[in-house]
This record gives structure tokens, C-alpha cells and sequence, in this order.
């Protein structure tokens, strides 16, 4: 059984084939899948660009349990537990060489996590999946992908104590907290807010607004600042 994407808001659960893998393929029996922003923009839309055409196989966040591995793969063993990443840059293009992987002009996607089985290419093993701790619950496993988004954007965005800010109070501000000492401020532009602001209040954050109360980039903040250091978007 799988989800299957159709359409505009078309979303349909059907009896499929388990997945054919190939040499440098593993099997994963999927133990727990999430859904992002992504996914749902996608349902919405009925589509994506470059990651997928209905009709296809949906879902791309997930932990699971590899059944099977191809010939040629010799990273991953059967009985391994595994988190997919959602796609891999392909290493070889203009961009790849310079490195600067996130503009890659042939990202290789990984599609099919809300299934009992998925498919995961390993076309480079070290970036389209990677081992997950035994200790670790599939559901929590599978949070590393986008934790690792929220991550890079700390490594990047240089969050101090006592001062920050970003779209969305949610699991991201926590993980802000945690890694960066506590940012003190938090902003939310989407509609409705305030079970987000709520949030945010409950894990620390002394100062939240919503979006009419902030000015566009350069302007000046409620107490006279000029707006964010940082604003991660998701």
C-alpha cells in the first residue's frame, strides 16, 4: 500500500508493488514518515518542477529498516535503520565541482516515503542516506532531516543569546534554544499565528509578535532596531 499523488489535492491510497531495486539501491521497510512544507505545497499545487509528476509515489521524509540492499552497495547491511535524506546533489555538474551542491542542476530525488516500502537510490551513499542510532525509534530517526535543515541554518545564521528572530515559533525556535543559548525573539507571518507564538512562549522566548508589528528588511523593529539579525524561512 502507498499514497499516491494524482493531482491537484488528489491524493489517493493504493495497493502497489513493492519496489525492484537495482545494484546501487536499498530496500527500506518504512517505519515512520513525516510531512513538510514541501509535501504539502506539493498536494496543494498537484505537482513540483524538478521532484514530481503525477502520478506518482509521495512523501520524502522518513526512518525505516533497510530488507534488502543491491550488489553493488556496500555502505548498508539488512537489518540496518536508515534515514533517507529528500535529495542528493549529483557531484558532477558546474556547481557541484565549486562546491556549492544546493544549486546542483541534476539533483537526484527520493520520493515514496508514505508507503510500506521504499526505494532509496544510492547513487552516492554518503549523501542519500545515512545509518540512524539502534537506541533511536523509527519516529525519531526520522526527525534528523529536518533537524539537519534547521542546523545549517544556525551554522550559518550565527544566532546569539538574547537576541534573534525567524518565521515560524515552532520546532525550529527550539532547536535555536537549544544549540544558540536561547534568541529572545520570535516572529510569525503565517496565518493563523497565534498556536505558533503560543508555542513559543512556552519554550522560553520573552518577545513575540506578529507579522503587521514587524517592518521589511532594514526598517525599524518595536523597540527601535533594525529587524532581524536572522529570519530562516521553511
Amino acid at each position: 500500500m502507498a499514497a499516491v499523488l494524482h493531482g491537484k489535492e488528489d491524493l489517493r491510497i493504493e495497493q502497489v508493488p513493492v519496489p525492484t531495486i537495482g545494484p546501487r539501491d536499498i530496500l527500506v521497510k518504512v517505519g515512520a514518515a513525516l510531512t513538510c512544507g514541501t509535501d504539502l505545497k506539493v498536494f496543494r499545487r498537484g505537482h513540483h518542477a524538478k521532484m514530481i509528476n503525477p502520478p506518482a509515489l509521495f512523501g520524502h521524509e522518513l526512518a525505516g529498516d533497510v530488507v534488502a540492499v543491491g550488489s553493488q552497495v556496500t555502505k548498508f547491511k539488512v537489518g540496518q535503520r536508515v534515514v533517507a535524506a529528500n535529495s542528493a546533489p549529483c557531484g558532477e555538474c558546474f556547481y557541484c565541482r565549486r562546491q556549492k551542491e544546493n544549486l546542483c542542476e541534476d539533483l537526484l530525488f527520493n520520493n515514496g516515503a508514505y508507503a510500506q516500502y521504499m526505494r532509496i537510490r544510492i547513487a552516492s551513499s554518503r549523501k542519500t542516506a545515512t545509518r540512524s542510532p539502534p537506541a533511536w525509534a523509527a519516529a525519531e530517526a526520522a526527525m534528523a532531516e529536518p533537524l539537519a535543515c534547521v542546523l545549517h541554518g544556525i551554522e550559518h545564521g550565527h544566532p546569539r543569546r538574547g537576541y534573534g528572530d525567524g518565521a515560524g515559533a515552532g520546532a525550529d525556535r527550539a532547536d535555536v534554544r537549544a544549540v544558540g543559548d536561547g534568541c529572545g525573539r520570535a516572529r510569525d507571518r503565517r496565518r493563523p499565528p497565534l498556536q505558533q507564538l503560543e508555542r513559543a512562549a512556552r519554550i522560553g522566548l520573552q518577545e513575540r509578535s506578529q507579522r503587521a508589528a514587524w517592518p521589511q528588511a532594514g526598517g525599524r523593529g518595536p523597540r527601535g532596531d533594525r529587524g532581524a539579525d536572522a529570519a530562516p524561512t521553511s
